[in-house]
């Protein structure tokens, strides 16, 4: 660190962006499925989300379906019946705890959140998070910066 190798800096951010991904999943593994559930399948399903989360072509239903061997229609059911949310809102859940954390342990811009978590653009970005948080990205950001 003392000797500010060209392309430090990068590499410390993806280094502290992994971390943040990992405990993001982590986070998320523990708070979303309940005990009761058939947990080997449902694992291996909340796995390969987590792992494809920045690949939005590996998380359409039709693709995860395929995937696990199970029904296109059958896919989105099964997932509610045992997560409690639709396998859509998981995904929009889960991208935004991820936005969160890069919102709050990181100085990327917006437009680069947004085009990791594979959002069209940052105006995609703000409008999902406002619906689901109830402020703005940039609020959120101001908001943990006063505290």
């Amino acid at each position: 660190y003392e000797k500010e190798h060209p392309l430090q800096r990068e590499l410390v951010q993806q280094l502290i962006n992994t971390l943040m991904t990992v405990v993001a999943r982590n986070i998320s593994l523990h708070h979303s499925a309940p005990s009761n559930v058939n947990s080997n399948t449902l694992s291996q399903i909340l796995q390969y989300l987590h792992q494809n989360i920045y690949q939005p072509d590996k998380l359409k239903a039709e693709t995860i379906a395929a995937v696990f061997h199970i029904s296109q229609n059958y896919i989105s059911e099964y997932f509610k019946k045992h997560t409690g949310e639709t396998l859509q809102q998981y995904i929009i859940n889960y991208k935004l705890k991820l936005a969160e954390t890069r919102l709050q342990y990181s100085d990327m811009r917006l437009n680069e959140i947004a085009f990791e978590l594979g959002f069209s653009d940052e105006s995609h970005l703000t409008k999902t998070f406002k619906k689901y948080k109830g402020v703005s990205p940039s609020q959120f950001r101001k908001q943990l910066s006063v505290a």
